[in-house]
């Protein structure tokens, strides 16, 4: 496909290569990802050995610069995690959880790597419990305004104050179209 872009005649032809790739390269890796959940799964069924997930985990961590591996095992050990990280398996987990600390500390990956990979570190620090689960309750858009007030710079609190202010005098409503109260 690089060759058949390099190849192009006009540039029109390029950019449509260009973005039929990026197409196919994203297929590629929500293939992956699925494959690497599925294979969780299988896990937790109790299908698949704890040893062989070992080895999962020990391959996709193998290449630091790999995004698609770390991307695949920040999955494989969110579906996982809870039930890998046992007395029995502290000392390998704890060496995948060094090596994550290892490729942050390069910074030779993309932020959305780095905060996937710091989402996991804080995931085993909850005791495998996803934050969306800690949350007690969905916020309103004006309760989510006030704690933006509360710890945001002035300007951008005087916006929100002169917004609040709109919304109470006028008695607009701010919920998306369609949706009721």
């Amino acid at each position: 496909m690089l060759t058949a872009i390099e190849k192009a005649e006009t540039e029109e032809k390029k950019k449509e290569l260009t973005v039929e790739l990026k197409v196919m390269e994203t297929r590629a890796r929500k293939r992956s990802l699925g494959n690497i959940r599925f294979i969780g799964e299988l896990f937790k069924l109790k299908m698949l050995s704890e040893t062989i997930m070992h080895e999962c985990m020990i391959r996709l961590l193998k290449s630091s610069s790999d995004e698609e591996s770390l991307e695949c095992f920040a999955g494989l050990i969110t579906t996982t995690g809870r039930d890998l990280d046992i007395p029995e398996a502290k000392t390998r987990i704890d060496g995948y959880f060094s090596r994550i600390h290892q490729i942050i500390a390069k910074g030779k990956i993309s932020a959305r790597i780095r905060f996937m990979l710091q989402d996991v570190i804080e995931l085993r620090k909850n005791k495998w419990v996803p934050r969306s689960s800690q949350t007690t309750s969905l916020k309103t858009i004006d309760q989510v305004l006030y704690v933006l007030l509360y710890y945001t710079d002035s300007v951008c609190q005087r916006f929100i104050e002169n917004y609040l202010y709109i919304v109470h005098v006028y008695q607009i409503s701010i919920r998306p179209q369609g949706q009721k109260a």
